[in-house]
């Protein structure tokens, strides 16, 4: 079953915390208007995993384009991916469990805080269009794919083998990081 979404994000090399500035290009118009001041607001994905800001009751709000609002409107994972400016490769950068996308004023999507964690760094999880794509070789242009069961479960696997594996700078948080990817494995895995 097709029960999970794949979103694409503009870059950020501050592993999505924060706006930056200093990306290299983005790929996105409305990142690039921010960037060269013809737009005052951030692109709002900037703090999709910075879990002390836009946080309320228990559920933390973060943000995705896309051109077409998903049919799936309470994904069991959302995960999102970008492209790096710097070797123009996609990975896999963090993951919403038990997501619930709905118009919440300036943000589109929420899930349990319990179940959001982005990666230790940006670069850790190299998109692989065969296991996390169902073979297609990209995300949509309507800014996500619809994935199923197989496909989330070997983005989990694989990111919780990347963070074992892979270093993690000192100061992120990887105990944290594998605890919520693995609450995402266990809740995916559960049938509807």
């Amino acid at each position: 079953m097709e029960n999970c979404l794949i979103a694409n994000l503009a870059w950020n090399s501050s592993n999505w915390l924060w706006p930056t500035l200093g990306d290299g290009p983005s790929g996105f118009k409305y990142v690039e208007d921010f960037r060269h001041g013809i737009v005052a607001d951030p692109p709002w994905e900037s703090w999709n995993f910075n879990l002390d800001h836009l946080v309320v009751g228990g559920f933390k709000y973060g943000f995705f384009q896309y051109a077409k609002k998903p049919k799936i409107t309470q994904p069991k994972a959302l995960f999102f991916a970008s492209k790096n400016p710097y070797d123009r490769k996609f990975y896999v950068v963090g993951v919403y469990g038990k997501a619930q996308i709905a118009d919440y004023k300036l943000m589109n999507v929420r899930a349990p805080l319990d179940y959001v964690a982005g990666f230790c760094r940006p670069d850790i999880l190299r998109l692989d269009p065969v296991r996390h794509l169902s073979a297609k070789k990209r995300i949509g242009r309507v800014g996500y794919n619809i994935i199923g069961k197989t496909e989330a479960i070997n983005i989990l696997d694989d990111a919780i083998n990347a963070h074992q594996t892979r270093g993690c700078p000192k100061l992120s948080n990887v105990s944290r990081i594998i605890d919520v990817l693995n609450n995402c494995l266990n809740f995916v895995r559960e049938d509807c």
